[in-house]
């Protein structure tokens, strides 16, 4: 099964982000061989490119992304590293809209939200 293959079905299986050494360990297992994190980053940055997955830039970690029309923004607990994706069009809309305003021309957006999940929020006071 080509690496990236084997990528996709680690990350659309997790329940949180992982970063390149979590997807490494976890491909090594699999194959029985070990995978570094370099050919993990080589595999992970086209696959952003193309829309495939989404790098989560706070917590420097990636996760599978079932495509989608909308925009999405993350919503991850920093406690127990649960993401919630959200829609997000009219945010994105509006940051279009002022980095116009600007004349700005944006090559990426992370927009991203770091608090705790339902669950965690009752054990954090």
């Amino acid at each position: 099964m080509p690496l990236r293959d084997v990528v996709i079905r680690i990350l659309a299986t997790s329940d949180t982000p992982l970063g390149a050494y979590d997807i490494a360990r976890q491909v090594s297992r699999m194959q029985g061989r070990k995978c570094h994190a370099n050919s993990i980053y080589r595999v992970l940055e086209p696959m952003i490119r193309r829309g495939e997955i989404q790098s989560i830039v706070t917590e420097r970690s990636y996760a599978f992304i079932a495509r989608t029309p909308c925009s999405l923004l993350w919503c991850t607990c920093r406690n127990c590293k649960a993401m919630q994706p959200v829609e997000a069009d009219a945010i994105h809309q509006y940051l279009d809209k002022k980095a116009r305003a600007f004349r700005f021309h944006p090559a990426q957006r992370y927009v991203e939200l770091v608090g705790l999940c339902q669950n965690c929020a009752g054990h954090d006071g």
